[in-house]
């Protein structure tokens, strides 16, 4: 699955919270729980391991021309 941000938000909060978007990939090579945050926008709680610590990402399944991505 293709994973995709915006790197100014990436920035912010892996500033703010040291938590770095690009261990989403981490995350979800790992058993992970998975739960429906809000449903306009469709997002959904990710919570699992990314870097050795649990860590809870919030994200939206989309599709573009070349298919689904995060």
């Amino acid at each position: 699955m293709r994973i995709r941000w915006d790197e100014a938000k990436r920035q912010k909060i892996l500033g703010e919270r040291n938590v770095d978007f690009g261990d989403l990939d981490d995350l979800l090579s790992q058993p992970y729980v998975e739960d429906r945050r809000w449903r306009a926008p469709d997002q959904y709680r990710v919570i699992g391991f990314a870097g050795g610590r649990l860590t809870t990402f919030v994200v939206e399944y989309r599709e573009d021309t070349i298919g689904e991505l995060i």
